[in-house]
């Protein structure tokens, strides 16, 4: 047990505390945890003086001389017991440590809850392995503090990128595209929920609350960035919000959930407001705040729930909001950070660069504007470096993560604790992107966000640490893995059925080498506007990069049928080609003079006097068909969409494709750096010229690895 008067931990059995002298009286089963502070629970005297007064409202009670023997004696007991409180609060003080926030450990018997039940006086209520038994431990937060009903508050800020119900985990898996998963506590498969893109994750009596966003978070066309909640089990998805997103600017914030609201802001992407705003949690209207002039607006408004007050960040200073009477005050004029967390009536921020701070800081200062003070500074390096900081409360300390970009640093995050106050700040593990604290357990993922598409951090595992290693310095030895990373990897490098499809149907156009022939398979592609109508786009995927958006065509061929009836003034229509060649009729005109075709054609509408088309005649009796320029070959587009180019692919000039000289490049070179078919001999790839933004073309003939990989390419001059 935990004493409720000191908070210290004591035997099961005994009637007094033996570090305060307080005495032992267990809540009851299913009370509701002390609200913060110092624990009110009743001492000897308070409660036997209660049994007292109902004892003397008795009729009859008229043996009064043992109680006030018995009253005079728990009197005494409770004056040598609040003089030894006394001395050990003063010893506390003076040794740094904090007993503001108590842990409560229940005995097993009290924990027949289902599993999806919340303490509603708890913002946090689970099991956590201990010592082969299962414990459950209750994170008490003080009045006048951040509320969030559906997550630890600090999560939210923290990417509220997990949840649980007490049974099971649900959580982006990076892995699969940040695709929700679940997981069931102590087991190591992961399931996939939905094909949804759910983001800012909130859990509260069998709902999973979330704002919907797009793969990778990125803002694209007119996406849904409303607020849903569905079930646990991915039935029941229901929109609560009902916002406009008609365009890549406008964007939402789901921040916290409390008294039956889901707090957000967003924003219309129109450049007039920022808002503030709530949905009920059930469904309704959405409810506006307050709406914040865009000159007055600051990247992350960072709302704050307390009570009836809705705290948020503006240029100008703190504000508040008043959810009854929707009234805006400026609570401290002209305070600017870039995150922070109301605490028992103390904020706790960070600033860095923006606020004109060299180095990231951790500071606090009472909402009076009173007593600020900084509590931690980045350690001092010449140089410019990036630094920013997460932070999270949890249990009455500080837990915060500071990520830095100095070269010298062989750590892109870390975590620290630290008292309230600042002191006792130590260093608790290295190697972390973002954390999580969720049923007394840390949760956590290191990724190099600048060398992110290396293998190594792509497939980087998911870390869980029970907290008592954490705060005990153990968290690096004691962590686990969560899941096994190895079949994502596996996955990811298989490419999509469609493409291996349609890589299939060109195998007899292509040679598996490495120097394709020109009348190989065709692909094109690139973001140059005349190439197709959706352009394309580079993603790194490790190993291997995407190519969105391309076409992949193999030679047009001339049945065989058809060919057999070819004479002089036959008609037939192709309308399978690419091109301005679709559709077309065509008459064989004439024999031509070039030896390697046999017919030439023309079309109704064609250059008088100019051949239109020829046609060269295969060895099985079917026949390949030319455009007028003799070299352009029809193609029979066979598949549309990603491509797949290996990192170790080469890439040939159009002189190769011409009379085969000329030397490769890397495919990294190729669509990233300038090329002038005058200066190089490669006509496209990566190009600024012409217009401001750099674009890439492709056009030319690939060679496939067995796996559908491109592992060559050879330019082809035109298009």
């Amino acid at each position: 047990m935990f004493c409720k008067t000191c908070g210290n931990q004591i035997p099961n059995d005994v009637k007094f505390c033996p570090h305060c002298g307080g005495a032992v009286s267990p809540a009851p089963s299913g009370s509701p945890p002390p609200s913060g502070g110092y624990s009110a629970s009743s001492s000897g005297y308070n409660s036997q003086h209660r049994g007292g007064s109902a004892g003397n409202n008795r009729k009859g009670s008229d043996n009064k001389l043992p109680l006030i023997i018995g009253l005079a004696v728990l009197f005494l007991i409770a004056v040598i017991g609040g003089v030894i409180l006394v001395l050990t609060l003063r010893e506390k003080k003076t040794s740094g440590t904090s007993s503001v926030v108590e842990e409560i450990q229940k005995s097993d018997e009290s924990e027949e809850k289902g599993s999806g039940d919340k303490d509603e006086d708890s913002l946090e209520d689970s099991k956590t392995p201990a010592g082969g038994k299962s414990e459950e431990t209750v994170n008490i937060i003080p009045p006048n503090s951040a509320e969030d009903d559906g997550n630890l508050f600090g999560n939210s800020h923290c990417y509220a990128r997990i949840i649980s119900d007490g049974t099971c985990l649900y959580f982006r898996n990076a892995l699969d595209k940040e695709h929700t998963y679940w997981i069931k506590k102590g087991e190591t498969e992961p399931q996939l929920l939905t094909d949804l893109f759910m983001k800012d994750l909130h859990y509260k009596d069998g709902w999973i609350y979330y704002s919907r966003t797009t793969e990778g978070d990125r803002a694209a066309g007119t996406r849904d960035n409303n607020i849903y909640r569905m079930k646990t089990d991915a039935s029941s998805n229901t929109n609560l919000t009902n916002l406009i997103f008609d365009n890549p600017q406008s964007w939402l914030s789901f921040e916290t959930m409390t008294a039956g609201k889901c707090f957000f802001v967003y924003t219309d992407g129109k450049g007039i407001t920022m808002d503030i705003g709530y949905a009920p949690e059930s469904g309704g209207a959405a409810v506006f705040l307050s709406r914040i002039p865009a000159a007055n607006a600051v990247d992350n408004p960072c709302i704050n729930v307390v009570e009836n007050n809705v705290y948020f960040l503006a240029k100008d200073g703190l504000h508040c909001v008043d959810l009854n009477t929707k009234a805006d005050h400026i609570v401290i004029s002209g305070f600017s950070c870039e995150e922070y967390l109301i605490y028992d009536g103390v904020i706790y921020f960070w600033t860095g660069e923006r606020q004109g701070e060299p180095h990231a800081k951790l500071s606090s200062i009472k909402l009076d504007g009173t007593e600020r003070k900084d509590l931690f500074v980045s350690p001092l390096r010449t140089g410019f470096s990036y630094e920013s900081m997460q932070i999270n409360l949890y249990q009455g300390k500080l837990y915060f993560l500071l990520h830095t970009s100095y070269a010298e640093e062989k750590t892109y995050g870390s975590l620290y604790k630290a008292e309230l106050d600042g002191s006792g700040c130590e260093k608790l593990i290295d190697d972390i992107s973002w954390f999580n604290l969720v049923d007394h357990t840390l949760y956590y993922r290191y990724i190099d966000s600048q060398n992110s598409a290396d293998e190594k951090y792509q497939f980087a595992p998911y870390y869980q640490v029970p907290f008592q290693s954490v705060t005990e310095g153990r968290g690096a030895a004691d962590r686990t893995i969560l899941f096994d990373t190895e079949p994502y990897k596996e996955a990811a490098n298989r490419l999509p059925a469609e493409v291996l499809e349609a890589y299939n149907r060109a195998k007899p156009y292509l040679p598996i080498s490495s120097s394709p022939s020109p009348e190989d398979l065709e692909i094109i592609g690139g973001n140059a506007s005349y190439m197709d109508t959706s352009p394309s786009s580079i993603i790194d995927h490790g190993s291997y990069y995407e190519i969105t958006n391309c076409s992949m065509s193999v030679p047009l061929i001339l049945p065989a049928d058809i060919v057999s009836q070819l004479r002089i003034g036959y008609q037939f229509t192709i309308s399978q080609a690419d091109y301005e060649w679709n559709n077309a009729t065509y008459t064989v005109a004439s024999y031509p003079a070039y030896e390697y075709y046999d017919y030439s054609l023309s079309r109704p509408n064609g250059n008088s006097g100019y051949a239109d088309g020829y046609i060269h005649i295969l060895d099985d009796g079917t026949a390949y068909v030319y455009g007028p320029d003799n070299d352009e070959l029809f193609q029979q587009r066979i598949y549309f969409g990603s491509l797949y180019f290996s990192k170790e692919c080469q890439v040939y000039p159009v002189s190769y494709a011409q009379n085969r000289t000329g030397s490769p490049i890397s495919i990294q070179e190729y669509l990233t750096q300038d090329h002038d078919v005058e200066t190089t001999s490669f006509f496209y790839g990566f190009r600024s010229q012409y217009v401001t933004t750099p674009y890439f073309y492709l056009c030319g003939h690939p060679s496939f690895d067995s796996n559908g990989l491109i592992i060559s390419y050879v330019e082809q001059f035109y298009p």
